[in-house]
């Protein structure tokens, strides 16, 4: 399987998903988008992407070079659960996880900044079945809650429900050609995958 990985905060974030997710699952395939992250500053983001993540074993590719092994299905091995199947639309469907303390629109602003719109996909959005009264204050300065979370102090719990939710979603709503989970939703993307 492989888990593609875009976000903010590269150098907190993104390494410790990308170096957890390699943990949980030592022959995942983990590739980081260099131009989908970015951090704190640029000599943070330059390190990295340049330093940190190769040593980890993780590849680190663009955007434009990770969506072209999608498309051509070579290199990367791609679960069951996301190969192109017959869908409702002509568009790509892709399943839309926020992050944890965050919502659907968040993650429809994180994914403009990466090119994904409804223009050109087809875009599902599901939410953590946690309501939560913290976000990252720069999110809270920007879009209302109600904001959500993949995980309650009940890990047990929290996991179960979520992997419960994520596939009657992806059963309901799918076939899938992506999916884009930030952060939490990446974890609990990658849970409901295996």
């Amino acid at each position: 399987s492989t888990l593609v990985i875009i976000g903010f905060l590269s150098n907190i974030c993104v390494e410790a998903t990308s170096s957890r997710a390699k943990e949980l699952i030592p022959n995942l395939q983990v590739i980081v988008c260099s131009d989908g992250c970015a951090a704190k500053s640029l000599q943070d983001h330059i390190n990295i992407m340049t330093l940190t993540l190769p040593v980890l074993g993780i590849d680190v590719r663009t955007c434009a070079e990770v969506q072209m092994i999608i498309e051509s299905n070579e290199g990367i091995n791609m679960p069951a659960t996301i190969k192109k199947e017959e869908k409702r639309s002509d568009l790509p469907r892709i399943l839309a996880m926020h992050g944890k303390g965050s919502n659907d629109e968040v993650t429809r602003m994180q994914l403009e900044n990466i090119g994904i719109t409804n223009d050109a996909y087809d875009i599902v959005y599901i939410r953590g079945p946690f309501e939560v009264d913290e976000t990252d204050p720069a999110i809270a300065d920007i879009i209302h809650g109600p904001f959500f979370s993949w995980f309650s102090e009940d890990i047990r719990h929290s996991v179960v429900s979520g992997v419960r939710d994520t596939l009657r979603i992806c059963k309901t709503n799918g076939p899938f050609d992506g999916v884009y989970g930030f952060s939490n939703g990446a974890v609990m993307a990658m849970l409901a995958a295996n």
